[in-house]
Order: structure tokens, then C-alpha cells, then sequence
């Protein structure tokens, strides 16, 4: 063989060499690219979705709050009284107590779907807890009818809320 047909074959060769590492280099290079992008795109994404998460969290509580506040200011110091003496058992049997306030409920439904998506589970938590006891109130109202444990958990949720929202003024 000739050595102008050995220096074409060696340079065919590199040729070909040096085109399977440059494709090589290439993918890995564009696949780590891509992954960068889509690292950058999932943090961007992680953060947006915590902005709209703290949004309506703070949409939440501005509206929500008030209503929360206007439910407990309608019940009564008496009617908070009595159901701590409920609670503590010390009520007594002659005494018939009817609670039921007209409490709203407008603003807790229209944001009650997107509680779902806070991913606080301490605020959801407290939220549903008060709401749950403005319904036992507004449902069923008759004091005497409450287990000491329900009446010490309604008790402990108005608490709660009322120390929370600053109305210590309505507890006498």
C-alpha cells in the first residue's frame, strides 16, 4: 500500500474520530444545558407558586379575619361564659341555654376551596377549627345537648381566635 493511501485512511479515521467526540461532547453538553434549564425553570416555577401561595394566604386572612371577628363579636359574653361553665361541667341542668347566632358564613365558602392550596397546615388547621365550631353554634345551639368535651373544644377554638384577633374586650 502506498503511504498517500495510509495518510488518507489515518486521516479518514481521525476525521471520523474527531467527529464522534465532538458529537459526544455535543449531546452531553446540550443535555446538561437542558437540564440546567429545567432546574431554572422548576425554581422559577417552586417560587411563583410560593408568591401566589403567600398571596392568598394574605387575601385569606384580611377578608376571612374580619368575618371570623364579626361571628365571635355576635355571640355573646354571656353565651362565652356559658359555655366555659359547659365545658367545666359547672352548668347546671335547670339552666337551658340556647345559643344560635346568626353567624355568616359567606366569606369561609367563597376561600374554603383555596385553603386547599396554603401549604400551612397550622392556619389551615385553625381556620377550619373555628368554622367548625361556628357551625355546631349556628346548627345546634342548645348548650345543654353539647358534650364537656365539645363545649371545652368550642370554648378553646373562641379563645384561641379571640386572643388572636385581639377582642379580649368581648370575653367580659
Amino acid at each position: 500500500m502506498s503511504t498517500d493511501i495510509i495518510v488518507a485512511i489515518i486521516n479518514g479515521l481521525v476525521t471520523i474520530l474527531v467527529g464522534i467526540i465532538t458529537a459526544r461532547v455535543a449531546y452531553l453538553g446540550s443535555m446538561r444545558g437542558a437540564k440546567l434549564q429545567i432546574e431554572k425553570a422548576n425554581a422559577d416555577a417552586e417560587r411563583v407558586k410560593k408568591e401566589e401561595e403567600e398571596l392568598a394566604k394574605k387575601f385569606i386572612k384580611s377578608f376571612l379575619y374580619m368575618e371570623i371577628t364579626e361571628n365571635i363579636k355576635k355571640i355573646s359574653p354571656q353565651q362565652i361564659r356559658s359555655i366555659r361553665e359547659r365545658a367545666e361541667d359547672k352548668l347546671s341542668v335547670s339552666t337551658y341555654l340556647e345559643i344560635k347566632p346568626k353567624l355568616s358564613f359567606d366569606t369561609y365558602n367563597e376561600v374554603r376551596h383555596t385553603l386547599n392550596k396554603i401549604n400551612d397546615v397550622l392556619f389551615v388547621a385553625e381556620v377550619l377549627r373555628i368554622y367548625k365550631c361556628f357551625k355546631i353554634l349556628k346548627d345546634n345551639g342548645k348548650l345543654n345537648d353539647k358534650s364537656v368535651v365539645a363545649a371545652g373544644e368550642i370554648y378553646d377554638a373562641l379563645q384561641h381566635w379571640i386572643k388572636k384577633l385581639h377582642i379580649e374586650e368581648h370575653l367580659e
